[in-house]
Protein backbone atom coordinates (compact mmCIF):
# COMPACT_ATOMS: atom_id res chain seq x y z
CA UNK A 1 0.00 0.00 0.00
CA UNK A 2 1.12 3.42 -1.15
CA UNK A 3 0.21 7.06 -0.73
CA UNK A 4 2.09 10.02 -1.97
CA UNK A 5 0.96 13.69 -2.29
CA UNK A 6 2.73 16.90 -3.40
CA UNK A 7 1.69 20.50 -2.60
CA UNK A 8 3.32 23.53 -5.19
CA UNK A 9 3.48 26.88 -3.47
CA UNK A 10 3.84 29.88 -6.26
CA UNK A 11 5.23 33.31 -5.42
CA UNK A 12 5.69 36.60 -7.51
CA UNK A 13 8.11 36.64 -10.21
CA UNK A 14 10.57 39.56 -9.31
CA UNK A 15 13.45 41.28 -11.50
CA UNK A 16 15.45 38.28 -11.30
CA UNK A 17 13.50 35.29 -11.13
CA UNK A 18 10.65 34.54 -13.57
CA UNK A 19 9.17 32.07 -11.22
CA UNK A 20 9.41 31.32 -7.15
CA UNK A 21 8.03 27.57 -6.26
CA UNK A 22 8.23 26.26 -2.87
CA UNK A 23 7.26 22.17 -3.73
CA UNK A 24 6.54 20.36 -0.58
CA UNK A 25 6.20 16.49 -0.87
CA UNK A 26 4.87 13.35 1.28
CA UNK A 27 5.19 9.55 0.86
CA UNK A 28 4.65 6.47 2.99
CA UNK A 29 4.26 2.83 1.93
CA UNK A 30 3.66 -0.51 3.83
CA UNK A 31 4.07 -3.94 3.27
CA UNK A 32 0.99 -5.49 5.43
CA UNK A 33 2.25 -8.84 3.40
CA UNK A 34 5.70 -9.08 4.80
CA UNK A 35 6.00 -11.97 7.16
CA UNK A 36 9.09 -12.51 9.41
CA UNK A 37 9.51 -15.49 11.51
CA UNK A 38 12.06 -15.96 14.05
CA UNK A 39 13.70 -19.25 14.04
CA UNK A 40 14.75 -21.62 16.85
CA UNK A 41 18.06 -21.30 15.75
CA UNK A 42 18.00 -17.71 16.01
CA UNK A 43 17.72 -16.77 12.42
CA UNK A 44 15.05 -15.01 10.91
CA UNK A 45 13.14 -16.04 7.37
CA UNK A 46 11.09 -13.17 5.83
CA UNK A 47 8.73 -14.54 3.61
CA UNK A 48 5.62 -12.89 1.25
CA UNK A 49 8.09 -9.56 0.88
CA UNK A 50 7.85 -8.11 -2.60
CA UNK A 51 11.08 -7.95 -4.74
CA UNK A 52 13.89 -6.01 -3.96
CA UNK A 53 13.24 -3.07 -6.51
CA UNK A 54 9.80 -2.50 -5.42
CA UNK A 55 9.97 -2.40 -1.55
CA UNK A 56 9.92 0.69 0.90
CA UNK A 57 13.42 2.29 -0.15
CA UNK A 58 15.59 5.49 0.47
CA UNK A 59 18.34 6.80 -1.00
CA UNK A 60 19.39 7.60 -4.59
CA UNK A 61 18.05 10.07 -6.97
CA UNK A 62 14.48 10.57 -6.31
CA UNK A 63 14.21 10.32 -2.43
CA UNK A 64 16.97 11.10 0.18
CA UNK A 65 19.36 12.28 -2.84
CA UNK A 66 22.64 12.38 -0.49
CA UNK A 67 22.55 8.54 -0.01
CA UNK A 68 23.44 5.55 -2.36
CA UNK A 69 20.82 3.89 -4.39
CA UNK A 70 18.78 1.51 -1.70
CA UNK A 71 20.18 2.80 1.17
CA UNK A 72 17.53 2.49 3.67
CA UNK A 73 15.09 0.03 3.18
CA UNK A 74 12.78 -2.36 5.06
CA UNK A 75 8.74 -2.98 4.98
CA UNK A 76 7.52 0.79 5.42
CA UNK A 77 8.65 3.96 5.09
CA UNK A 78 7.86 8.02 5.65
CA UNK A 79 9.87 10.44 3.60
CA UNK A 80 8.88 14.19 3.29
CA UNK A 81 10.79 16.31 0.90
CA UNK A 82 10.52 20.64 0.70
CA UNK A 83 12.07 22.07 -2.46
CA UNK A 84 12.38 25.67 -3.39
CA UNK A 85 12.86 26.25 -7.54
CA UNK A 86 13.79 29.74 -8.45
CA UNK A 87 13.39 29.55 -12.35
CA UNK A 88 15.66 32.20 -13.38
CA UNK A 89 14.84 35.53 -15.63
CA UNK A 90 18.36 35.32 -17.16
CA UNK A 91 18.77 32.21 -19.43
CA UNK A 92 22.67 31.63 -20.58
CA UNK A 93 22.21 28.52 -22.73
CA UNK A 94 19.28 30.33 -24.54
CA UNK A 95 21.35 33.18 -25.36
CA UNK A 96 24.62 31.67 -26.47
CA UNK A 97 24.26 30.94 -30.33
CA UNK A 98 26.38 28.01 -30.43
CA UNK A 99 24.21 26.63 -27.38
CA UNK A 100 21.00 27.02 -29.28
CA UNK A 101 20.79 23.35 -30.74
CA UNK A 102 19.58 22.19 -26.90
CA UNK A 103 16.38 24.49 -26.87
CA UNK A 104 16.75 25.77 -23.51
CA UNK A 105 13.27 27.27 -22.01
CA UNK A 106 14.78 27.73 -18.63
CA UNK A 107 17.22 27.64 -16.17
CA UNK A 108 16.14 26.98 -12.55
CA UNK A 109 18.34 27.22 -9.29
CA UNK A 110 17.28 24.63 -6.49
CA UNK A 111 17.48 23.97 -2.36
CA UNK A 112 16.49 21.15 -1.01
CA UNK A 113 15.25 19.34 2.25
CA UNK A 114 14.53 16.02 3.08
CA UNK A 115 13.72 13.76 5.56
CA UNK A 116 12.65 9.56 6.14
CA UNK A 117 13.07 6.47 8.21
CA UNK A 118 11.81 3.04 7.17
CA UNK A 119 11.21 0.48 10.11
CA UNK A 120 9.91 -3.07 10.08
CA UNK A 121 6.40 -2.03 10.58
CA UNK A 122 4.04 0.71 10.21
CA UNK A 123 4.44 2.45 13.74
CA UNK A 124 5.88 5.09 15.82
CA UNK A 125 9.45 3.60 14.52
CA UNK A 126 9.36 5.45 11.89
CA UNK A 127 9.01 9.02 13.82
CA UNK A 128 12.36 8.63 15.69
CA UNK A 129 15.34 8.49 14.26
CA UNK A 130 14.96 10.09 11.21
CA UNK A 131 17.68 10.67 8.11
CA UNK A 132 17.78 14.13 7.13
CA UNK A 133 19.59 15.56 4.44
CA UNK A 134 19.66 18.74 2.39
CA UNK A 135 22.00 20.56 -0.88
CA UNK A 136 20.91 22.15 -4.05
CA UNK A 137 21.16 21.55 -7.85
CA UNK A 138 20.71 23.55 -11.17
CA UNK A 139 18.18 22.12 -13.83
CA UNK A 140 16.91 23.11 -17.30
CA UNK A 141 14.37 22.80 -19.53
CA UNK A 142 16.32 21.38 -22.68
CA UNK A 143 14.32 19.98 -25.85
CA UNK A 144 11.07 19.46 -23.74
CA UNK A 145 12.86 17.67 -20.96
CA UNK A 146 13.58 18.81 -17.45
CA UNK A 147 17.63 17.94 -17.00
CA UNK A 148 18.96 18.32 -13.57
CA UNK A 149 22.03 18.55 -11.53
CA UNK A 150 22.31 17.89 -7.64
CA UNK A 151 24.51 17.69 -5.01
CA UNK A 152 23.00 16.22 -2.13
CA UNK A 153 24.77 16.45 1.25
CA UNK A 154 24.19 14.24 4.73
CA UNK A 155 26.25 13.04 7.77
CA UNK A 156 27.17 10.00 6.06
CA UNK A 157 28.17 11.03 2.25
CA UNK A 158 27.99 13.68 0.08
CA UNK A 159 26.35 12.39 -3.10
CA UNK A 160 26.01 13.87 -7.17
CA UNK A 161 23.43 12.90 -9.24
CA UNK A 162 22.62 14.36 -12.76
CA UNK A 163 19.50 12.85 -14.26
CA UNK A 164 16.12 13.78 -16.45
CA UNK A 165 12.93 15.11 -14.76
CA UNK A 166 11.79 16.71 -11.71
CA UNK A 167 12.49 13.95 -8.69
CA UNK A 168 8.88 15.17 -7.72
Amino acid sequence: MEFEASKYFSFESSSWARQRIVALNVWTEDTPSWNEKNNADGSVSVTERPPFYERATLGGFYKMRAYPMHRFNDRSVLYTSAEYRYTLVWNPLGNISWLRFLKSDWLQLVAFAEGGRVANDYSSDLFRDWKVDGGFGIRSFLSGAVVRFGVGFSDETTSAWVMFGQPF
